[in-house]
């Protein structure tokens, strides 16, 4: 088999669930074979140009690789089908920010002319809550109403509706459908600006979040751990970013990069346990008010178990990432040489 049908198979058993990608990648690449075989003649067979042209023809008779793994999965795989899929993202691309702004603002109104001393805590406090509740509404009012439509209205009448996809799937698509390197760089920005906002917990007032009463607005973090401990917190954060833009610059997950982010990751979690079991990393007012502080305090065996309930998800996530990523690549090559084993 050729690259091209190696990424059509794994663009089809990549919306399949993990145990049965071998099976059906052996099973379409036989089927590809057998097609491709049975159209080319005699004198066609040792013709690269033909040979190509044919599987593309193949290929795009199988069509949407999505659309083929869905009648290989043993149950729908979608609540909103493919052609309102379209329709459905960009309802949601368009109104929800919307909502969300004219939601946020409202509420800021309401509450800046209702309230008799205005706190930016509360302000934000209550705007935001209104705002995801408007937001919340919103998105599942949308889901539920295109869902209800995906279900009445027949399949035929849907493929005409405005935005869904009619145009018929070619080859071209390809690339669009597999792109392993889209979902590692994404997870990787998010991971980033994950970090970004963990390294400013130091900063941030707890008048953002309802306790400044309890310190006088100082920080969630002990001032006493400045200047050592926080930048030292901060170098440990710019080692974890770093290796995000690692995994950003390559694209995709590596065996090197898997084992470089698991030991980093580990580290930072052991490092950030050793500096919670032994200082006082919340600020002593906020322990004092909440129970028993020091090392042994209840906030800080909260904390330690946080940060391990992060560090292994993130873990298995990787690990999880990276074997799917072996599976999609490496399957289907070892199904076609089976195949052309099989063949000989």
């Amino acid at each position: 088999m050729s690259a091209l049908t190696d990424k059509y198979v794994d663009a089809v058993v990549q919306h399949l669930p993990e145990p049965s990608r071998n099976e059906i990648a052996e099973e379409i690449s036989a089927i590809i074979s057998d097609m491709v075989e049975g159209r080319l003649n005699d004198q066609h067979r040792a013709d690269p140009e033909v040979i190509r042209s044919v599987e593309r023809q193949t290929l795009e008779e199988l069509g949407d690789p999505a659309a083929l793994a869905r009648r290989y999965a043993d149950h729908p795989q979608h609540l909103i089908g493919p052609n309102l899929y379209p329709v459905y993202v960009r309802l949601l691309q368009w109104f929800l920010p919307i909502v969300g702004v004219i939601a946020f603002a409202i509420n800021a109104l309401v509450y800046s002319l209702t309230a008799p001393v205005v706190a930016i805590g509360d302000l934000l406090g209550a705007s935001i809550g209104n705002t995801v509740v408007a937001l919340l509404s919103w998105f599942a009012s949308i889901t539920i109403l295109l869902a209800a439509v995906e279900r009445i209205v027949p399949q035929e009448h849907l493929a005409r509706f405005p935005g869904s996809r009619t145009r018929a799937w070619s080859v071209d698509q390809l690339d669009e459908s597999v792109s392993p390197g889209a979902s590692v760089r994404s997870e990787s920005v998010l991971s980033i600006v994950f970090l970004v906002l963990f390294a400013s917990v130091p900063l941030l007032p707890t008048t953002l979040f309802y306790v400044g009463h309890l310190n006088d607005g100082s920080t969630f973090v002990n001032p006493d751990l400045w200047p050592g401990w926080i930048l030292g917190f901060w170098a440990l954060i710019a080692v974890l970013i770093a290796v995000e833009v690692w995994k950003l610059i390559v694209g995709r997950l590596t065996r090197s990069l898997v084992v470089t982010s698991v030991v980093v990751d580990v580290l930072a979690a052991v490092l950030l346990t050793v500096a919670v079991l032994t200082q006082q990393v919340i600020h002593p007012d906020l322990a004092a008010a909440s129970g028993p502080g020091g090392a042994g305090g209840a906030l800080e065996w909260v904390l330690v178990a946080a940060i391990w309930f992060v560090t292994v998800w993130d873990q298995i996530a990787t690990i999880r990432a990276y074997r799917s990523r072996l599976t999609n690549g490496g399957g289907a090559k070892r199904a076609a040489r089976r195949v052309a084993r099989r063949r000989r």
